[in-house]
């Protein structure tokens, strides 16, 4: 299933965001990703750079791969990325997508960046949240007395 969706990513239709979706969905999972993601994310790359040389389906199969990296960035954990997240930094930098006369694929290469430098950044707790404590219903029924 993994392999079929990889390989609808190059498409320039509504089916291409689903395969991105599918991709990114099977390689975070808890169960598949220490076996997947690493590959899948390799392969992805491989295919971006490929694309360069492709001067009429390039700039699509390289939207099609940026989105998948994108998916896999919003959906994978922190602790699942963050071991790959200098490699795909560095990768990302040597395509040079800034001077794509194409927003997309330059939108794109934006909320890529964006997504791997959150997943640097050490997750903090808010000191705002709610703290409910450790309160059970059987203590507040025990010291409330009798109930007829």
């Amino acid at each position: 299933m993994l392999n079929i969706a990889t390989s609808r990513i190059e498409g320039s239709d509504i089916s291409s965001g689903a395969a991105a979706l599918v991709v990114a969905k099977l390689v975070t999972r808890p169960d598949l990703h220490a076996e997947h993601l690493k590959p899948t994310m390799v392969q992805l790359i491989t295919d971006c750079k490929a694309a360069e040389n492709d001067a009429v389906f390039g700039s699509r199969k390289k939207l099609g791969t940026l989105t998948a990296l994108c998916r896999i960035y919003k959906l994978g954990r922190r602790d699942y990325l963050l071991p790959h997240s200098q490699y795909v930094l560095e990768q990302l930098e040597g395509l040079s997508l800034g001077a794509n006369p194409n927003t997309l694929l330059r939108k794109f290469e934006t909320k890529l960046a964006q997504r791997i430098g959150i997943s640097f950044l050490a997750p903090r707790v808010s000191k705002w949240r709610y703290t409910r404590g450790t309160r059970l219903l059987a203590d507040s029924l025990g010291k409330g007395g009798s109930y007829p």
